[in-house]
């Protein structure tokens, strides 16, 4: 059998096997948006360099359950000396999952603004008329604007 390189579906069936057994790990009172966040670190940079990064936000003063201005700093912490040698799972190169998220993020926000702000953008379910017609013949639930008539 070939390795899964060669094959899209079963390398995707993989990771998506990870992701779940990385997000079931962490604690179930977790709020879901950030276990979604831890997940993709993890899913970035290994589980074990997350649960360092946990701790290591902890000791800082961080919250070691938000990501966002949290974990993400620990996380960068963990690609110097001073903290990556205390560290169970050691080095990390933590911009990588920090950018890997915040990309991620941002993608995600500008998919919900685009479809939530420019309701213009979403695709018609009903065809407009070539011109302003009588409410009569205007399709159902068309919004038509009647001027009023010229003065005479």
């Amino acid at each position: 059998m070939p390795p899964p390189l060669f094959e899209p579906e079963r390398g995707i069936k993989a990771g998506v096997k990870y992701m779940d057994w990385v997000r079931d790990r962490f604690n179930p009172a977790l709020p879901t948006v950030n276990k979604l966040w831890f997940t993709l670190a993890s899913y970035n940079a290994g589980y074990g360099h997350l649960l360092d990064a946990q701790r290591l936000a902890e000791q800082l003063g961080l919250d070691p359950n938000v990501w966002f201005d949290n974990v993400e700093v620990a996380m960068l912490k963990l690609a110097q000396p001073q903290y990556f040698k205390r560290a169970r799972y050691g080095y990390v190169r933590g911009s990588e999952p920090v950018q890997y998220v915040r990309n991620i993020s941002n993608l995600y926000k500008a998919y919900v603004e685009m479809m939530s702000d420019d309701v213009s953008m979403r695709p018609s379910t009903q065809q407009t008329p070539d011109r302003f017609c009588s409410p009569s013949n205007t399709p159902e639930g068309m919004i038509v604007q009647v001027s009023p008539p010229p003065s005479q």
